[in-house]
């Protein structure tokens, strides 16, 4: 496994072998792939129904997948503060 960035954890959420499960069992689509939502179920392609916590050895990161943190916004300084 390639050692990733400190912030990326290997769990199955980022993985490139999950995706999520659908209720309705209909066909994919591109939605299953896009990070919109924190789901707590998610179907592995080799091991089936798993946690959006759980990690194993098959973990390949899926750059989309992950959402960075926000960056905090800079307070904005007056003219009085830059002055004195």
């Amino acid at each position: 496994m390639k050692k990733l960035h400190p912030a990326v954890n290997p769990i199955c959420l980022y993985c490139e072998h999950a995706r999520k499960e659908r209720e309705d069992n209909t066909m994919s689509s591109f939605r299953d792939v896009l990070p919109c939502e924190r789901e707590s179920a998610l179907l592995c392609r080799y091991h089936g129904k798993v946690e959006a916590s759980d990690t194993c050895l098959r973990f390949r990161f899926d750059p989309l997948k992950y959402l960075p943190k926000k960056v905090p916004s800079i307070a904005t300084l007056s003219e009085e503060d830059i002055i004195s």
